[in-house]
């Protein structure tokens, strides 16, 4: 049967049950029941020198965004990478020297046209 204490707690401050327990728990594990700071991760929000990224992409600029995350020590996501290369207006585009390129085929279909 539910505690009459908390059944007056519940009606008093307008909260569930539910809240009470949540809050009890949070006490027993955390010792405290402050809230959570609001915002982003921390680490997530990395600011980073667009100079010094800029050198980096010049100076490894067949690396994938995987490798410079390697690079920076996994200081930034490889999402971010590619939005700071795209803001510096450095996107990996594959060239007539790729070596994926299959330069036969390519051929082929240039004569096509």
């Amino acid at each position: 049967m539910m505690d009459y204490q908390l059944l007056k707690h519940v009606k008093y401050f307008n909260i569930s049950r539910n809240t009470i327990y949540r809050w009890k728990h949070l006490k027993r594990e955390t010792g405290d029941i402050k809230a959570k700071p609001y915002g982003p991760a921390k680490g997530y929000n990395a600011k980073i020198d667009l100079k010094e990224f800029e050198e980096l992409i010049i100076n490894h600029h067949d690396k994938t965004s995987k490798e410079l995350s390697i690079i920076l020590g996994n200081r930034l996501q490889r999402t971010r990478i590619n939005y700071y290369r795209k803001l510096l207006g450095y996107t990996y585009k594959k060239t007539h020297f790729h070596s994926k390129r299959d330069t036969v085929l390519r051929n082929e279909l240039i004569e096509r046209r």
